[in-house]
């Protein structure tokens, strides 16, 4: 479980996002987004190779998702994963 707290997303992503964005999320700067994919991987007795072969994404995007390195991805990738790893729940 890699959790990152929305401060690091706004300090590194700052200029990705407008001042909307920016000063909504600023409210929820101590609010933490928990990435359960190394988890839900060993619940699932899979690899990171079964799940990239699972969802077509690369082994490194697979390995920076569970490293907490590569947290931007979009919802057809968001739909793989969740397709593959039986997740039918955002908060799962």
């Amino acid at each position: 479980m890699k959790k990152i707290k929305v401060s690091e997303i706004i300090d590194s992503s700052h200029s990705l996002m407008n001042d909307i964005v920016v000063g909504t999320a600023s409210n929820l700067r101590d609010a933490e987004i928990i990435i359960r994919i190394d988890d839900l991987i060993k619940e699932r007795g899979i690899t990171q190779k079964d799940l990239a072969m699972m969802t077509g994404m690369r082994i490194g995007t697979i390995s920076e998702l569970v490293n907490g390195k590569g947290i931007s991805f979009n919802k057809i990738q968001l739909l793989s994963l969740m397709v593959a790893l039986r997740v039918t729940s955002f908060s799962d």
